[in-house]
């Protein structure tokens, strides 16, 4: 069963409609963050923009490793420039902006990654 928060939320008139508290934190959107709007046939979602553009990096980089030929530890440390550029042509197959690496950054987060580990 879904979960209504704002069965009748009020369009202003430039187009403009209040989110919930609730809601935005739900999101983890704040003052200034932007949301990405997505219709699927009569409905429309809203997304936090960092959380889908990183799922739209993620569906795009499915396969890549395996066609760069990265199967154990060792190529990824021989892999080196190669994950660059295989991002770089990502980046430009899904027409990725400016500010789709921007929200990247502000939604980065500092801590090292795990190494990846092939069993």
């Amino acid at each position: 069963m879904e979960t209504v928060i704002v069965d009748n939320a009020k369009v202003l008139p430039k187009g403009q409609i209040t989110i919930p508290k609730n809601f935005r934190e739900a999101l983890g959107v704040d003052v200034g963050d932007r949301v990405t709007l997505i219709k699927r046939a009569d409905e429309v979602v809203m997304m936090n923009a960092a959380v889908y553009a990183m799922k739209v990096l993620q569906e795009g980089m499915k396969g890549e490793f395996e066609k760069a030929g990265v199967m154990n530890d060792d190529d990824v440390v021989d892999l080196g420039v190669k994950v660059g550029d295989a991002l770089a042509a990502i980046g430009r197959r899904l027409e990725l902006t400016k500010y789709d690496f921007e929200v990247f950054e502000r939604a980065r987060n500092d801590t090292p990654a795990e190494p990846i580990r092939f069993e």
